[in-house]
Parts: structure tokens; sequence; C-alpha cells
């Protein structure tokens, strides 16, 4: 019967995977893509030509991270991390849905 109890214990450990040291968990990922998606919404509206934006994205990118306290190192890490694993990008994305409508709605 110990046995039994150690082995379901073991399965259960290894089916619980942790996020890797370095990558923002999934509701940070949610935060930063969604002020992204504001920021790049942002240079489309003001309608910045193709030049211009270039140059002005890294700025952008730059205070992003500095909001979000951390580096664009840490952000390419999470995003190679969740990008590897379609159903966790798709949750996130979701989600990220859900807080642009919310944002979106404030603003109506």
């Amino acid at each position: 019967m110990k046995w039994l109890a150690a082995t379901l214990l073991l399965l259960a450990m290894a089916g619980c995977k942790s996020t890797p040291e370095g990558v923002l968990n999934e509701e940070k990922m949610v935060a930063v893509f969604t002020d992204i998606h504001i920021a790049e919404g942002r240079l489309k509206v003001v309608g910045i030509f193709t030049d211009s934006a270039k140059k002005m994205a890294p700025v952008l990118y730059d205070q992003l991270y500095r909001n979000h306290q951390i580096t664009a190192e840490q952000f390419q890490k999470s995003y190679d991390y969740y990008t590897s694993d379609p159903k966790k990008l798709e949750a996130i994305l979701d989600k990220v849905i859900v807080e642009l409508s919310k944002k979106e709605s404030g603003i109506k």
C-alpha cells in the first residue's frame, strides 16, 4: 500500500511543472502583453511613419519593461518559453483579451 501512495505522489509531482527560473509567471505575462498591445496600438493610431515607428518602438518597450520591473532578456526568455507551449500561450492571450476588453470598456 505504501508503494502505491509513493507512486501516486511521484506521478503527481511529475505532472506539476513549475515555471522555469527567470521566466515570468502567467499573470505577469498577461500584464506585459496587455501593455505591449496598447503601446503598439498607440503607434498605429498616431499614424507614425514606419521609419519613425522603428525608432520609437525601442523607447516604448524600454519604458514598458521599466514599468513592469523586468528586463528585455527576461521578457524574451519568457516569450520563448510560452510560445513553445501553445496551450499556455493561448491561456495567456485569452486573459490579455479580457484585460483589453476591461480597459476598453473603461474608456467608453
